[in-house]
């Protein structure tokens, strides 16, 4: 039975057979310049402190006709060591990043370009999903979403996503984007506020939903 992202990652990475994972999801590819830093990062050993390496994670549209060209860079993990950083295996989460337990984090230069959003359809298919998975996780643990936080998270997620993430740079579909994905944020508390309550007049226990 599918456990969610953070479950699914994790099995992929035990069943690794070194000690060292590249962690990319199917819409991420590695730039030449990445490709040929790793390659130069195992051909020495690797200082026994270090856990991992963080690379910068940007927005590759393979179609420049497209709308959607700009989008916030973040510097993420994704190279790691299974003895020092691991993806927690929590069932219908969504952290699905590597969290360290010891050991320091380096920088890697180089991009992993993101090739994602086939369409708004789809994107809105993959955020109903994870809206409501991240629902499920926070209804189990227990966690109180109040009516206040309800009427400001889409508002607020929604000047994220067009200012500070800058969808504002792509026109009417980066508006289109914000709305979608700031709609994720909100559902996901609309529908845990929900499982809690129907648990609470069911007198049930939310995990067991």
């Amino acid at each position: 039975d599918w456990q969610g992202f953070a479950c699914q990652k994790a099995f992929a990475a035990s069943l690794c057979r070194n000690e060292w994972v590249l962690d990319l999801d199917a819409d991420e590819v590695l730039s030449d310049e990445l490709v040929d830093n790793i390659k130069s990062l195992f051909g020495a050993p690797i200082p026994v402190d270090v856990a991992g390496f963080k690379m910068r994670w940007v927005l590759s549209q393979p179609n420049p006709g497209h709308p959607f060209k700009h989008d916030k860079s973040k510097k993420i993990l994704r190279l790691y060591n299974r003895e020092r950083a691991a993806i927690e295996a929590e069932k219908d989460s969504n952290n699905d990043r590597p969290q360290v337990r010891e050991g320091k984090v380096l920088y890697l230069k180089g991009d992993v370009l993101h090739r994602t959003l086939i369409s708004l359809e789809q994107m809105e298919r993959k955020y109903c999903q994870l809206s409501s998975e991240q629902a499920r996780y926070m209804a189990a643990k227990g966690r109180k979403i109040s009516a206040g936080r309800l009427y400001v998270e889409f508002p607020l997620k929604f000047l994220k996503y067009y200012l500070v993430h800058r969808q504002v740079l792509n026109g009417w579909f980066g508006f289109s984007v914000s709305i979608t994905a700031a709609n994720r944020n909100f559902m996901r508390l609309a529908k845990a506020k929900e499982l809690q309550m129907l648990a609470e007049i069911n007198g049930e226990n939310p995990i067991e939903n």
